[in-house]
């Protein structure tokens, strides 16, 4: 709606000055250039987030699927879900935790999981206020927790991190494999992302992995609270 009220001024505005002859100084017709195209790049950045999250989505439920990941989709265990929108972090930036709009007052308690489009993990409620809720991420590089990894659901350990991977995986697994949560403080199947790059450790027993999440949290404005 705010896209097309938008076109119709412009073309309002152009068609009264042609018609009308009145004269419009360079300046202002620039700066209403840069205005509406700064308009429409933010939006249709914004419009293109919110598509790559639903295709990424998409993405989970199908590749839980097709690896014989048993799971609930949509919301986990049967349980409603809260949408919550995440507070500005700028300048800072902070990846470890963030912050939500919805608290005790809406039924948020400690340990609910915080998903992204339902079915990416994105982390836990660590934190309550009235209002407000803490959610640790797993970018926290002290975050850990076991987890299932492609078809074969082979066993690791995944660490949170700014580059975010899974240690201690003794059978061979390959780039592209879905890494599933597999913790029981969670649902089982909720996918955290998908293995990137792999390499053996020092000792040549185990190997580790880096994890391409499906978002960067910084696009992500709604996260989805839910048991």
């Amino acid at each position: 709606m705010q896209r097309i009220a938008l076109i119709s001024i412009t073309i309002i505005i152009l068609v009264v000055t042609f018609f009308s002859g009145i004269f419009i100084p360079k300046q202002a017709l620039v700066a209403s250039s840069n205005f509406v195209r700064q308009y429409f790049k933010i939006d249709f950045y914004q419009e293109n987030v919110l598509l790559k999250l639903q295709n990424e989505n998409l993405k989970a439920q199908l590749q839980r699927a097709k690896d014989g990941v048993v799971a609930p989709v949509g919301t986990p265990d049967g349980h409603s879900q809260t949408e919550a929108r995440i507070f500005s972090t700028y300048p800072f930036n902070m990846k470890d935790t963030i912050t939500v709009d919805r608290g005790a007052a809406d039924g948020i308690v400690s340990t609910m999981i915080a998903t992204v489009s339902d079915s990416i993990l994105l982390g836990q409620v660590v934190g309550v206020e009235e209002h407000s809720a803490v959610v640790r991420t797993i970018f926290d590089s002290h975050w850990q927790l076991p987890v299932k990894i492609g078809s074969d659901h082979i066993n690791g350990l995944f660490e949170g991190g700014n580059d975010p991977k899974v240690i201690l995986v003794e059978q061979s697994i390959k780039v592209g494999d879905g890494v599933f949560s597999a913790a029981k403080e969670f649902p089982m199947g909720i996918k955290i992302g998908e293995i990137k790059e792999i390499k053996e450790d020092a000792g040549g027993i185990f190997k580790e992995a880096t994890i391409r999440t499906p978002y960067a949290i910084g696009d992500i404005a709604t996260v989805y609270l839910s048991q």
